[in-house]
């Protein structure tokens, strides 16, 4: 069985990493697998290579003639001649779809990772495209979405394709778990002693993480512990971001915070945490706080996607855009004590071990693949 992979970009993010995280684990099946890349290599097209997967990129930008990028697309498809051609985001299922029907191939899955487009946060070429899937849906196999929310809105917006698969995401749990060591070394380069309660925050730097509320309720939670510590890890998350740092500064947690922009070593880091906090306004399935549960951290985080599911009775889920109670919960999570904290941690992992580990996802994509191609 071949199967293509198409998606827009291999930079790191969220569907581009578990698209790494699946053809990892499959790379070792019957599944003979390609990966082609519409923009430019990012730079996760070296990790996927590693596990013997060709990638292609095609350098499409926004100046190239669309028809000469479709006969290029078509061509290598063509030659490749796969079974499945599963696309992966809205640009690359439009464009796997037409580049499908030109070849003859109708067996494309489509992969969706967001669970709603509010007008307000995403652009209107975005929404127009929304809509357009909406209508090409019918004529697609299956669509595979990483959360229930996710099926939710999209049926909602017409979406209609012959079958749904909810498939979440999943975890490399021999990478994603606690170190106490680590945690001891990390926490000594940093400057922070074991005694301080430090709070992690994961989340490039967008009106979608709302980055505003959840320093707001820093700055409530440190009216009551002074001495609180924050880390800060994403994309544009350093010192060259006024408008955060301003943020920062308006708030007057200057020297509580840390931003530390992107590391290759990110899941070390979340053996530093005490807990973990994401005010995202959308989602669809928040890796980060599967990652973090995966490492025995607690987490509070708004309510979007399947953050509730995920969570479920190990952590605390609030409002969007509220951080009054966001404010609240954390505190209550500190109030708890290190054993509670502990005890709830090893709950996460638990549950994380349960649903969302790598080899549950990978077999079920690999089943979805088996059905298909029978």
């Amino acid at each position: 069985m071949k199967i293509i992979h198409i998606i827009t970009e291999l930079d790191v993010g969220g569907a581009e990493l578990v698209l790494t995280n699946l053809v990892e684990e499959l790379s070792a099946s019957e599944c003979r697998t390609m990966v082609i890349c519409l923009k430019k290599r990012g730079e996760i097209a070296d990790r996927i290579e590693q596990c013997g997967v060709t990638v292609v990129s095609l350098s499409i930008d926004r100046g190239l003639n669309v028809l000469f990028f479709m006969f290029r697309l078509r061509k290598l498809i063509k030659k490749e001649a796969p079974d499945i051609i599963n696309t992966w985001l809205y640009h690359a299922d439009i464009i796997g779809f037409f580049a499908a029907r030109l070849c003859g191939i109708k067996n494309v899955i489509w992969n969706i990772r967001c669970a709603d487009i509010d007008k307000g946060h995403f652009p209107f070429k975005t929404r127009v495209l929304v809509k357009l899937n909406s209508f090409l849906s019918r004529y697609i196999n299956n669509v595979v979405v990483n959360s229930n929310a996710g099926k939710k809105w999209h049926v909602e917006q017409g979406y209609k394709p012959e079958s749904w698969k909810v498939i979440p995401n999943g975890y490399d749990l021999d990478k994603w778990k606690f170190d106490g060591k680590t945690r001891i070394r990390l926490r000594e380069a940093l400057g922070i002693d074991e005694a301080s309660f430090v709070i992690g925050m994961v989340a490039r730097y967008d009106p979608l993480k709302d980055h505003r509320t959840f320093i707001s309720a820093m700055n409530l939670v440190k009216s009551r512990y002074p001495a609180i510590k924050i880390l800060m890890f994403g994309k544009n998350i350093d010192s060259n971001n006024k408008q955060l740092t301003d943020y920062i500064s308006q708030y007057d947690l200057t020297d509580n915070i840390s931003l530390l922009g992107i590391t290759h070593n990110l899941h070390e880091y979340y053996s530093v945490f005490d807990i973990l906090v994401s005010s995202s306004v959308t989602e669809g399935f928040p890796n980060v706080l599967a990652e973090a549960m995966a490492c025995e951290r607690p987490c509070v985080s708004t309510d979007v996607g399947d953050a509730a599911l995920i969570i479920g009775n190990t952590g605390k889920i609030v409002s969007v855009s509220d951080p009054d109670t966001m404010a609240n919960k954390v505190i209550e999570l500190i109030m708890f004590g290190p054993e509670k904290r502990r005890e709830l941690g090893v709950m996460a992992r638990n549950r994380i071990q349960k649903n969302y580990s790598i080899k549950t996802m990978a077999n079920s994509y690999k089943t979805l693949y088996d059905s298909i191609s029978s």
